[in-house]
């Protein structure tokens, strides 16, 4: 998650340095200290409990994994801001992954925003992500209003799901087993299964090993409810295993009667049926009531897969992942599409990584291919900034801006108002774009 960016001059990000006294510098990882004294900034700014010696263990763990990078900024060598990133993949509609930049724990305190700080820091981390080959950055908002400066559109849209296990009772589905593990069982399955799951789902990166061994309890230093996660596994007809859950259970009884809550913290699935079992699975659990994932989205099955849709709502939908695209080119070819289609984009980046023309052209088949092209060359079908195209590069969902509104509110030109319909169609995919894992 990020922390609120401040407002910021114009600055090279090549070149940036944060203003007098201040020292940006790499985080020493082997200074146990240095890093404590990072960790309770974020503690600071983002009002977590302060943190424990295992807590220090299990980020060194974290930040020392090949991909990552840590900088801290420090005022009387003390750190007073922070970014971190590192190299995944993140996933397109039809099954691919392209090399991605992602970002978080972005921290600055209260006490040395409005000084460029963050705005100079995220402007370095584009240019660098895109000299290293990254095809878009990826990060979670703890603002929303933030980021599409940057170029940053929302991609995914999160909702929390709540299950009335009294009123809807699940239809049988199909073949399959659900088997209840040990953490450590889990995490044996949990690199194939997550790597599955987040093909088979645009807008998933690959998480960390070390965001492997937290949710399955593997490290030391975790809150006190996530030391009581439960793990279950979903084999399919063959035996594999292609979905995992992990869980908490609140027992509570009222009047002599159970009324117990579960809580899906963990869920990765390679098949609509491998998760329709998995909540199926949560929802048997005895003295059970309700149900709730507040990692799920709007566009899930849910409501359909029970005999009564009215035991599912939804809560508020907000953004969840945001994305920046990079390498045009190379974002537009790497997705599917559902129909052949012959389209100039023309791409505005104030940054300038994904500033220009470009012609897409889809086959029968689905397979695109994306040129730049010269500004004079064909007129573009449709103009728009890199945050809106962003946003429609996954095929969107609940939560995600359509065409349709980003053409309402302006931040889409079409040459042609009447191609709305196909672009529109152009641009979707028969599953929504859906986020995994946070970071």
């Amino acid at each position: 998650m990020l922390a609120p960016a401040d407002s910021a001059p114009s600055v090279d990000p090549v070149r940036y340095r944060p203003p007098a006294p201040l020292r940006v510098n790499p985080l020493d990882t082997s200074d146990r200290a240095a890093v404590r004294a990072l960790m309770d900034l974020k503690a600071y700014v983002f009002q977590f409990p302060r943190v424990s010696e295992d807590d220090i263990d299990a980020t060194i763990a974290r930040y020392t994994e090949p991909g990552n990078r840590v900088s801290v900024v420090q005022e009387q060598q003390r750190p007073v801001a922070s970014f971190y990133s590192f190299d995944t993949s993140l996933s397109v509609p039809g099954g691919a992954a392209v090399p991605a930049d992602a970002i978080s724990g972005v921290v600055v305190l209260p006490t040395h925003k409005r000084r460029g700080l963050l705005s100079g820091w995220i402007r370095a981390d584009i240019e660098a992500a895109h000299e290293r080959g990254a095809v878009a950055c990826a990060l979670y908002a703890s603002e929303a209003g933030i980021y599409g400066r940057f170029g940053f559109g929302i991609s995914t849209g999160v909702a929390t799901a709540t299950l009335d296990v009294r009123r809807g009772t699940f239809q049988p589905a199909g073949t399959g087993s659900v088997h209840i593990v040990t953490g450590a069982e889990a995490l044996e399955v949990l690199p194939q299964v997550a790597r599955q799951a987040q093909l088979a789902n645009a807008g998933s990166i690959e998480p960390l090993a070390a965001v492997w061994r937290a949710a399955t309890q593997q490290t030391p230093g975790l809150p006190q409810e996530d030391r009581q996660r439960w793990f279950a596994v979903h084999h399919d007809e063959a035996g594999n295993p292609d979905g995992v859950l992990g869980y908490t259970l609140a027992d509570h009884w009222e009047s002599g009667r159970g009324g117990s809550t579960v809580t899906l913290h963990t869920l990765y699935a390679a098949s609509s049926l491998a998760e329709r079992q998995l909540w199926a699975h949560a929802a048997s659990i005895d003295f059970t009531t309700t149900v709730v994932c507040s990692m799920a989205t709007a566009d899930i099955g849910l409501p359909w897969w029970v005999s009564d849709p009215r035991a599912v709502t939804f809560g508020p939908i907000w953004d969840g992942e945001w994305t920046r695209i990079l390498d045009v080119p190379a974002a537009l070819s790497a997705r599917r599409y559902p129909n052949a289609a012959a389209v100039t984009v023309q791409v505005l980046d104030d940054l300038g990584p994904a500033q220009g023309r470009y012609r897409l052209e889809v086959d029968p088949s689905g397979v695109g291919v994306c040129t730049r092209c010269e500004s004079s060359v064909d007129e573009p079908d449709l103009t728009l900034g890199v945050a809106a195209l962003s946003s429609l590069w996954l095929a969107g969902g609940a939560g995600v801006p359509s065409l349709t509104t980003l053409v309402d509110t302006g931040r889409v030109h079409l040459r042609d108002p009447h191609a709305l319909p196909a672009l529109a169609a152009l641009f979707s995919w028969p599953t929504p774009a859906r986020a995994l894992t946070h970071f």
